[in-house]
């Protein structure tokens, strides 16, 4: 005879429930038994304590509409059953109810109680397994975390913060005012040493070299004319000087005099024309070299940063320090970049050129390593620190002027035994739980070395053969037996093993 629909449905709800849910099984049909309207008469409460004893729940004695039911229909024989602890009756009994009442004819209140017997079934075979499987894993001995101690070689380090800046950063300013007539890169652009940046439109520069020109070609005539009378002065002295050295009675020595006073004038005009000629010739020099200015070049290999000028702006020369000249570019160095960062007054002693450093970019997830390149010596009476760099080489370009990076500055180092800080008490003298042979525990005192954020050094009170406990030991004491779980903690920076 198959169950009507909501009879397999409650028959589902009582039996599928498994022995680690049966309390969350039991609460259901309680909330089904009253939504039903099961329990609404007084009765004894004697089956109630009876059965719920099995369970300890004390508090749903006062839920007598459950016995008024078992009452109705017959449900002594179910309590005689529990009483007996007959499992198998029990179970006869269950079956014969469902067969033997339809939903039908029992209503709600017939088909609750056969799902409450089954649950009190289930709970009566269920808890008493349980309760063994506690005692059981009561007499366990605990199991507690422990490690090996390690010889290591552990260093003391603070962390600084530092900024990446360019090796080189300049504003590219024009030598001399002219209007942009070419301007050849943005920002973003590479470029190398010599590398035409823009092109300044200076007419005038022209026109003064122009004229420089000319001046120069008037001072070359001018001399090829004055070396012509120089010439001609010298011949007559000579001449005058010849015959009144044969005869001296025939020229006159005034007229000698004239002749060499000649010479000599058109020798020193000529002379004048010739220095004329070479000023004439840095003249052009000076206006040629304006004029090359007009064509402005990279100093270095670089990037641009910032691009402030376009095309027909009018550039003041970068000369004047009365003027607020306007730069072309910015120019950055970026195959090399300077890490900064200030060092502490109290550790200034230690940021030696060429020490050894560890260096980490967040942005990057990347790690570096460095040596410390220079320091300014000087330390800042308003920062209490002292800047110092280390050149970083950027080939890849994957370095950004600007990114912060985290420094390790190595303080001391140490190497001794070592056991994980979570090993060691808290307070002034320290102890540490030792798991010996005989799989007891046995607190001691140890005196402790240097400490890093993960390790401590153990100077005495500990062998390297030993198990240290790790953890929260306030459930542990001096003398338990326990089992010890030996894990794995991770590298961490600071501590190196020690193979020496």
């Amino acid at each position: 005879m198959g169950l009507p629909v909501r009879r397999e449905r409650m028959l589902k709800v009582t039996t599928s429930t498994t022995p680690g849910t049966i309390h969350q099984g039991v609460p259901n049909l309680i909330r089904l038994s009253t939504r039903w309207q099961f329990a609404r008469h007084a009765c004894r409460p004697a089956l109630c304590v009876t059965f719920w004893q099995r369970v300890d729940w004390v508090d749903l004695v006062d839920d007598r509409g459950w016995f008024e039911t078992a009452e109705r229909i017959g449900a002594e024989s179910f309590r005689t059953a529990l009483l007996q602890h007959d499992r198998q009756r029990f179970l006869e009994l269950f079956h014969m109810q469902l067969n033997k009442f339809s939903l039908s004819k029992l209503g709600w209140r017939k088909l609750g109680i056969g799902g409450f017997a089954l649950a009190g079934f289930a709970i009566w075979a269920v808890i008493p397994r349980a309760e063994s499987l506690s005692v059981d894993r009561s007499n366990e001995d605990p199991t507690v975390a422990v490690a090996k101690p390690s010889q290591e070689r552990l260093s003391d380090s603070i962390t600084l913060q530092a900024e990446f800046r360019p090796y080189q950063d300049i504003l590219v300013h024009a030598k001399v005012s002219g209007y942009v007539r070419t301007i050849n890169v943005d920002i973003g652009d590479h470029v190398t040493a010599g590398q035409v940046l823009a092109t300044l439109e200076i007419p005038e520069l022209r026109d003064n070299l122009r004229k420089a020109n000319a001046a120069l070609i008037t001072s070359q005539e001018e001399v090829k004319r004055l070396e012509a009378n120089q010439r001609e002065a010298h011949l007559a002295y000579q001449r005058l000087a010849s015959v009144a050295k044969d005869h001296p009675k025939l020229v006159a020595q005034q007229d000698l005099d004239d002749a060499e006073a000649k010479d000599a004038a058109a020798q020193g005009e000529l002379g004048a024309a010739q220095s004329h000629i070479e000023e004439c010739k840095a003249e052009v020099g000076r206006i040629g070299a304006l004029v090359d200015y007009s064509r402005i070049t990279a100093p270095f290999n670089g990037i641009v940063t910032k691009r402030f000028a376009d095309l027909g702006a009018l550039i003041q020369a970068g000369t004047a320090s009365d003027t607020q000249a306007m730069p072309l570019v910015e120019l950055a160095e970026d195959d090399l970049l300077r890490l900064q960062f200030p060092v502490p007054e109290s550790q200034a002693a230690i940021a030696s050129n060429g020490r050894p450093i560890a260096i980490k970019v967040p942005s990057l997830n990347q790690s570096l390593s460095g040596k410390i390149t220079r320091s300014a010596w000087n330390i800042d009476r308003s920062t209490r620190t002292m800047t110092t760099e280390v050149d970083v080489p950027n080939v890849d370009g994957k370095l950004h002027a600007g990114m912060y990076a985290s420094i390790q500055l190595p303080i001391r180092e140490e190497s001794a035994l070592s056991v994980p800080i979570q090993a060691l008490s808290i307070g002034l003298n320290p102890t540490i739980l030792v798991l010996n042979k005989d799989q007891q525990l046995e607190e001691r005192s140890v005196k402790v070395g240097m400490k890093t954020a993960t390790r401590a050094a153990i100077l005495s009170g500990l062998n390297q053969d030993e198990l240290v406990v790790l953890g929260d030991r306030s459930a542990l004491h001096s003398g338990e037996k326990v089992i010890g779980k030996i894990v794995d903690l991770p590298t961490i920076p600071g501590a190196q093993e020690d193979n020496g």
